[in-house]
Order: C-alpha cells, then sequence, then structure tokens
C-alpha cells in the first residue's frame, strides 16, 4: 500500500493532473497515519510547488477516518463549500 503511495505521490505523477485543477487536502491532526499531519502537510507543499491551487484543511482532535468521527458534519459542511466555490 505505501509503495503505491509513494509512486501515485511522486512528482512525475502528480506532474499529469490537470494545471488548473482544484484540490482540497483535509486530515485530522491525531493521525498516526499520516504522521500527525506531518506527511499530508509535505503532500501539500509538494503540490504548491507544482503550482496547483491547494485549499487545506486540519481537523485538530480528528483521527484519519474524518467522516466517521463526532464532528463528520463539519467537515462534510467543509467540503460542501469547498465544492460550491469550485462550482460558482
Amino acid at each position: 500500500m505505501f509503495g503505491f503511495m509513494q509512486e501515485a505521490f511522486a512528482e512525475s505523477e502528480l506532474r499529469k493532473l490537470e494545471p488548473d485543477l482544484k484540490i482540497l487536502v483535509i486530515w485530522g491532526a491525531q493521525d498516526p497515519v499520516t504522521g500527525f499531519g506531518k506527511g499530508t502537510r509535505r503532500f501539500v507543499q509538494k503540490l504548491k510547488n507544482l503550482n496547483y491551487s491547494v485549499e487545506m484543511h486540519e481537523y485538530a482532535g480528528l483521527r484519519h477516518e474524518l467522516l466517521h468521527e463526532a464532528e463528520y458534519l463539519q467537515v462534510y459542511t467543509d467540503i460542501s463549500r469547498f465544492l460550491q466555490r469550485q462550482l460558482a
């Protein structure tokens, strides 16, 4: 699994994304899978270095499965607002 992620997040693969693609990256600050956000912040920086438009949101106190946390409605609201802005 991690080998796939390394390949998928490689700069050569990320360059294949549409240049005007708007990207939302969300994560839980207490997610041990991402190194408590360290890996996700590196990924966001990599996207920004490639000049992608990235919006990010870190959820304090949440873990890996954001949509299964007690605060899931806030997460859905944030996703919905991002989508509405992109479709406006």
